[in-house]
């Protein structure tokens, strides 16, 4: 029995094309790796990105509120400061009126006194 080439050769270019193909695959396989690799990177970029965005806005957020309130307190600061000083204007002239009339009423007492006695 002798050895057929053809048959031989027919093996051999099977054995290549299984080879091939699975090179193939293998090639396809690491390419969707990679690509699934590359996309896992810009999702977790992008996860990074949108945590620093609203950090940035919470932190925004939070200097505009302290800000808002530091300005109401600034404003009652000023509005109580009016009121102090309008009571102790009107306080002032309150004092002033009463002072005058009693003023006033002793000297008609006095000037009556002495006008009874004359």
């Amino acid at each position: 029995m002798g050895c057929n080439s053809s048959k031989l050769n027919d093996g051999v270019n099977a054995s290549q094309d299984i080879t091939k193909k699975v090179n193939n695959v293998i090639n396809r396989i690491d390419a969707q790796l990679a690509y699934d690799d590359q996309v896992q990177n810009q999702l977790e970029e992008n996860a990074t990105k949108a945590v620093e965005d609203v950090s940035g806005a919470a932190t925004e957020a939070k200097e505009e509120v302290t800000k808002a309130a530091t300005d109401a307190v600034e404003a009652a600061d000023a509005a109580a400061t009016e009121a102090t000083e309008a009571v102790a204007e009107v306080a002032a002239d309150v004092t002033a009126d009463v002072t005058a009339a009693a003023d006033a009423t002793v000297e008609a007492v006095t000037d009556a006194a002495a006008d009874a006695t004359a």
